[in-house]
């Protein structure tokens, strides 16, 4: 019973214990006391009813001789595109009954620690759900290899299941529909604003980007209560891929600009240029300083004053 992982109950997953390169593995827990059978209930309902979306409870013991498992749920938590083009996270109940090569993982011993060097990866294994054919159900605790992660055999038995979707439900919206249709996310950070806030010095923008080509640019407000603050998220609010013909005059207005003047205002809109080929970021302040910051191959970020024709190009 050195290491056994026992699973956070739920779509939740633990972190599981690992050592760094050329450290040995951690002691584990001791012995169990639980009980011989490790009946956690009876009757199951569905992962959105244990809790949402991490339950508190912890697996089991190991899984016991007498348990005689039929089927497997397991409760996984993933991302689903909304017709819209945006995108929901969502939590999804798996089921299969082809559970022999599962079951026979399960109930493998801990192997002994190894005493050599384990790598510093971390192993977020499923939650999963053992049922019996009396209507039992466990979550029994997974047996380890010698860096105290999931046995192989138990990684490779949960890989080859055949899976079947029970239920899935929404959590929470990851991306809306005009970001999406955008190309942009919904939250960034100002970066010009963290730049700024950690002492580095406006070195003037000597070098501009290339001809980008195509151009994406994406609009975010900062809200009063971020700006100022050590990291300001701003919210979206518009953009796309620029026409060529304004894409060409942003890039030939950027390599125009003067040095970033002085400034103490912090900024409640600013825009994200990002060339569609690759390359470096530019960020630009809309109001406020105005100031440009734009990415470099190699050390700090540099800068540059903006002027209205640049706004007028990205703000419209």
């Amino acid at each position: 019973m050195r290491g056994r992982v026992r699973f956070a109950a739920g779509l939740g997953v633990v972190l599981l214990a690992a050592c760094a390169d050329g450290g040995t593995p951690p002691a584990g827990p001791g012995p169990s006391a639980a009980p011989a059978v490790p009946v956690a209930g009876r009757g199951w309902v569905s992962c959105a009813a244990l809790a949402a979306p991490v339950p508190p409870a912890d697996a089991g013991p190991p899984l016991a001789a007498d348990f005689v498992p039929v089927a497997v749920t397991l409760c996984r938590q993933g991302e689903r595109r909304r017709p819209g083009g945006g995108t929901d996270a969502v939590e999804r109940e798996l089921r299969s009954t082809e559970v022999a090569a599962l079951v026979a993982a399960l109930r493998l011993p801990d192997a002994e620690p190894s005493g050599g060097a384990c790598t510093a990866d971390l192993v977020l294994p499923p939650f999963l759900v053992l049922h019996d054919a009396a209507g039992r159900w466990v979550r029994p605790a997974v047996p380890v290899d010698g860096c105290a992660k999931p046995r192989p055999e138990v990684v490779a038995a949960l890989g080859a299941l055949p899976l079947t979707t029970v239920a899935e439900r929404v959590l929470h919206p990851l991306t809306s529909d005009a970001a999406a249709a955008a190309g942009c996310g919904d939250v960034h950070a100002d970066m010009v604003s963290v730049a700024v806030a950690g002492g580095g010095s406006l070195r003037r923008l000597e070098r501009t980007p290339a001809e980008p080509g195509e151009l994406r640019v994406c609009r975010y407000e900062v809200p009063p209560a971020e700006r100022g603050t050590g990291k300001p998220a701003g919210t979206f609010l518009g953009g796309g891929v620029l026409p060529a013909p304004r894409a060409a005059a942003v890039a030939a207005r950027l390599a125009r600009l003067g040095p970033a003047r002085p400034c103490a205002a912090h900024a409640g809109r600013f825009a994200l240029l990002t060339p569609a080929a690759g390359g470096p970021a530019v960020y630009v302040e809309l109001d406020g300083c105005r100031r440009v910051m734009a990415d470099q191959p190699a050390g700090p970020p540099a800068f540059a004053q903006a002027d209205e024709t640049l706004i007028g190009l990205l703000d419209g």
